[in-house]
């Protein structure tokens, strides 16, 4: 057992009466606990034991999937997403007031200070245009742009290549040739997506 104690973890359910058997270094000692005479916390209390709960959970899981050479890695994510703490698999972020919400896109919680102006700034605002950006629908300059190469792509690529012709006196140190030949040139323009 470490410095800072031991934590025994579980749901009660119509427990009433816990035994636990220590052992170490060759002796053994059993530890009684009474759940009838303990006190009833109020519904409030049940997120905090939740956390606690699920923080312990989640070493254990940590612990054994390592000492079992076992990835546990999804159970570890569901318990951090679940009782909300962080973890390699999951992280935080901290909403203070309704502005934040509404930027990342996430309900507020109705227990939470700012909810009545999220309400109100929800009501009165409509979702980002994200037209334009990576992985969304394309502005009709992007979509022209990409008509253009296209089209220049398709008829370079339908251009014969020249065959070329054997040159004297390169190989016994002749000059080297000069750009054509079999070679095809293409360039490529640059577009400007942020509207520059």
């Amino acid at each position: 057992i470490a410095e800072d104690g031991i934590w025994l973890c579980g749901t009660l359910g119509g427990v009433k009466k816990l035994t636990v058997e220590v052992a170490a270094g060759g002796q053994a000692r059993e530890y009684d606990f009474d759940f009838s005479t303990a006190p009833i916390l109020p519904t409030g209390a049940a997120p905090l034991l939740g956390y606690l709960f699920a923080r312990q959970q989640y070493n254990a899981v940590e612990r054994d999937g390592a000492a079992m050479g076992v990835d546990l890695s999804r159970i570890r994510a569901e318990l951090a997403t679940q009782y909300g703490f962080c973890g390699p698999e999951s992280s935080l972020l901290m909403l203070y007031d309704a502005c934040q919400f509404i930027e990342n896109q996430i309900d507020c919680p109705g227990d939470h200070p700012a909810h009545a102006d999220w309400k109100a700034l929800r009501s009165k605002s409509r979702a980002p245009d994200l037209t334009g950006d990576l992985g969304q629908p394309k502005t009709k300059q992007q979509m022209e742009c990409v008509t253009t190469l296209a089209q220049r792509l398709d008829a370079y690529m339908k251009q014969p290549i020249a065959k070329q012709s054997p040159r004297r006196g390169h190989r016994n140190g002749g000059s080297a040739p000069s750009g054509g030949g079999g070679r095809r040139r293409l360039s490529v323009g640059y577009m400007d997506t942020n509207g520059g």
